[in-house]
């Protein structure tokens, strides 16, 4: 009779919670690559509270925007650069990463916009955005496919009050949370 080992990837289907997943993935030793991701995006949630700008655009003669993340340190960006470079993700099955997207990015700079522009902070920190070559750049694919979406979370309650000011109805808030 053969005996099968069953794959890493069917052994998570059949678990039911996080943390499961979890523990599953530090006893086969598969969260190594995860936590120097997580403690870059630690550090890159640190900065952004402490007010100091975390992603910075800048217009190309071409018309899109160079996307960078001024502050990481030479380990981080040799962890960003080696895991988020397009052909690396590419060689690992990403197919579906898009050559060009638009990126609102402002909401990662928000502390630093209410620093620099006081009441009027969130409103320049929705300036910030534009079309973005991620073959470029591993801080576009990095912010792109992580940092746009974990910001929007982190300040949605500043969101949910400057978008929806003098609205009486929660469905604005709801539409705000189900959107992108």
């Amino acid at each position: 009779m053969k005996h099968s080992v069953q794959t890493f990837g069917k052994r998570v289907l059949e678990l039911q919670t996080a943390s499961e997943l979890l523990e599953l993935e530090r006893a086969e030793g598969r969260d190594l690559l995860f936590q120097e991701v997580d403690a870059c995006l630690g550090q890159l949630i640190h900065r952004s509270l402490a007010s100091e700008r975390v992603v910075s655009l800048t217009l190309q003669p071409l018309g899109h925007c160079q996307l960078a993340l001024p502050s990481l340190d030479t380990d981080q960006r040799s962890i960003i650069n080696n895991i988020y470079d397009m052909d690396r993700q590419r060689s690992r099955g990403a197919l579906f990463i898009p050559n060009k997207v638009s990126l609102k990015v402002g909401i990662a700079n928000l502390p630093f916009a209410f620093s620099r522009f006081g009441r009027f902070g969130y409103g320049m920190s929705q300036e910030e955005k534009g079309q973005v070559l991620l073959a470029e750049s591993p801080d576009a694919i990095l912010t792109w496919s992580i940092l746009a979406s974990l910001f929007k979370c982190l300040y949605m309650p500043i969101i949910l009050r400057s978008e929806t000011l003098g609205e009486k109805t929660g469905e604005s808030h709801l539409n705000l949370l189900v959107s992108e």
